[in-house]
């Protein structure tokens, strides 16, 4: 038992003190932040008409400047708005030169309307939560949890789409387009008269299922994110299933069938994503998703370059919301207030200020690598250093499995005994990765 405490505690204490050194280097937040009320942000907005980034969801305050539930961000400091939504807001969206947001309540929602810092006026509630919004051929569309699911605002009153979404407990989270389709992703398992499984597609005047759906057997499954990304549309949430295909949290459709991403059967799901985003050739993920970049994603804000994710170091605990662009700085809200161990704060809306150098080396250059990966039998490592070193395997209790010595270059090391699960591996010096034992 002794042994066994002290081996948890050399990894606790060689992943605090990684926190402690690298963390602080990647995120910090717009100023002071957000606070009071709710404390998160749940939606993001960027107003390439004025320049601007506006910033809604659950708090009183941005920095010192009085804003409750929505504020504008200028790149240099936060600005106050005429008015204010009385709920939190966990939807908005751009229609050209205008910001629409949605500020909701179990059975309420109210729909205001910005250009620039000049507030333009209400439109009818939906009678509802919104929880996203989008504009598709020049058209405002909503979901949420309220009649229907889905509705569009027809320039005087809102109208339930192609005869709504249906379902026990249904409810409506993200929305996206893929081709000249409308993409919708939820829980519910009718769009119209058709027999869907938590994600439509709707063309041509009506709802079209995609394969099997996005299932998760004898659990409730939601799809939180959809995004287009290198010509598949990738979904995010919580499921296990796309089609017949075990995927995880991840899943992405060509068109006509489902291929996973980051998973495979045995591990597990890599966590919820929230929120997905595409900037060029990269793809950008935030919710409670967890991972190194090896195994599934990363801590609550990964990228994805169409191979590789890469973790982005956000926090290990909390949950990422959305995610946008703004000045060419990824700006991620959540309701997280600081790293990890609370050396830095990120305050509820942070933006990313990029790898350190010798961090960005290792993520495209790792001086190690692991195969096969999930192993059986034996696993080969391969270290760049030419050094003797001692290698431990410990599981996840922190109990040391094995221990080998090993030179750099090329070691086999026989894994066939060791229980299936995942296993971390350390030198002397570093950790140096993580594999899975069927």
């Amino acid at each position: 038992m002794k042994r066994l405490l002290k081996n948890f505690f050399i990894v606790f204490w060689f992943f605090t003190a990684v926190s402690e050194v690298v963390y602080a280097q990647y995120w910090e937040p717009l100023d002071n932040g957000v606070s009071g009320l709710g404390y998160s942000v749940q939606a993001l907005a960027s107003d390439s008409f004025h320049d601007v980034l506006f910033v809604g969801g659950s708090f009183d305050s941005a920095s010192n400047v009085a804003a409750l539930n929505l504020a504008m961000w200028n790149g240099l400091e936060w600005k106050q708005l005429p008015v204010s939504p009385y709920n939190a807001i966990y939807a908005m969206t751009m229609k050209h030169d205008t910001l629409i947001y949605f500020a909701s309540v179990s059975n309420d929602s109210q729909v205001g309307m910005y250009v620039d810092t000049n507030f333009v006026g209400f439109i009818p509630a939906l009678g509802g939560p919104v929880y996203c919004a989008f504009v598709f051929h020049d058209t405002l569309y909503a979901g949420g949890v309220f009649d229907g699911g889905i509705k569009f605002w027809n320039g005087t009153q809102w109208q339930i789409l192609g005869g709504g979404l249906s379902g026990d407990d249904f409810e409506m989270y993200a929305m996206t387009s893929y081709g000249n389709e409308l993409i919708v992703g939820g829980h519910f398992s009718q769009a119209g008269n058709t027999d869907v499984n938590n994600i439509a597609a709707w063309y041509g005047g009506q709802w079209h299922a995609l394969g099997g759906g996005l299932t998760y057997p004898n659990n409730f499954p939601d799809v939180f994110s959809l995004q287009e990304y290198q010509g598949y549309l990738f979904a995010g949430g919580n499921f296990f299933y796309a089609g017949s295909n075990f995927t995880g949290g991840v899943a992405k459709w060509n068109g006509t069938s489902w291929d996973s991403v980051v998973t495979f059967e045995g591990l597990g799901s890599c966590g919820s994503p929230y929120a997905m985003l595409t900037v060029d050739s990269v793809l950008y993920v935030t919710g409670v998703i967890s991972g190194d970049g090896t195994f599934c994603m990363g801590e609550r804000v990964a990228e994805f370059d169409g191979t590789n994710w890469y973790d982005m170091h956000m926090s290990t605990g909390g949950a990422g919301y959305t995610i946008q662009m703004y000045r060419g700085q990824l700006i991620v809200g959540s309701d997280i207030l600081s790293y990890p161990l609370g050396y830095d704060s990120i305050k509820y809306v942070a933006r990313f200020l990029g790898f350190p150098t010798s961090v960005q080396s290792q993520q495209t250059e790792k001086s190690f690598s692991i195969s096969p990966n999930p192993a059986t039998t034996t696993i080969q490592i391969h270290l760049s250093s030419n050094q003797q070193t001692t290698l431990a395997i410990f599981n996840l209790l922190g109990e040391i499995m094995r221990e080998e010595k090993i030179s750099g270059g090329e070691s086999r090391i026989d894994v066939s005994d060791l229980p299936s699960g995942i296993y971390f591996m350390k030198t002397e010096k570093e950790m140096i990765g993580k594999f899975a034992k069927q």
